[in-house]
Parts: C-alpha cells; structure tokens; sequence
C-alpha cells in the first residue's frame, strides 16, 4: 500500500515492503521488481538492509511521534 505525506514522499506499509524484501531474498531480480512496484532500486535496497539489520521491526518508518517536552512550573523566587 503506498500514501503520500504532506510533501509528496510516498509512503509504504511494513507489509508492502516485507512482500518487497522476501521477494529479493527469494532472487527476483530488483531492476524488474523495482519497474512493477515503482519503487526505486535504493529504497528496496535500504528497506533489505533494514530487514537485515532488525527483522521486520527494521522496516518500521524511522521517524516517529513529536516529543512532548515536559512542561515544570516556574520556580518562584
């Protein structure tokens, strides 16, 4: 599944990009898998290498939600 965010990168599901690495890791060929899943062949690269490094928790985005800073009252003199 693909979206895009406010800027216009897209965005893919963790299971899209599983689907996307177990079919690397089984030899398709990624030039061929990158032109069918119009993804390019960097980003299918860096989410094997995630996959590799983490499992299928390496596919998660690498942002992720705000900080919320702490707010402390002012300390009265």
């Amino acid at each position: 599944m693909k979206t895009a965010t406010k800027k216009g990168d897209p965005v893919y599901s963790r299971e899209f990009k599983l689907q996307a690495v177990r079919r690397m890791l089984e030899g398709v060929n990624v030039s061929a898998l990158s032109r069918e899943l119009q993804v390019k062949r960097k980003r299918l690269y860096a989410w094997r290498d995630g996959f590799r490094a983490g499992g299928p928790e390496g596919l998660r985005p690498r942002g992720g939600p705000p900080k919320v800073v702490a707010h402390s009252p002012e300390r009265e003199a």
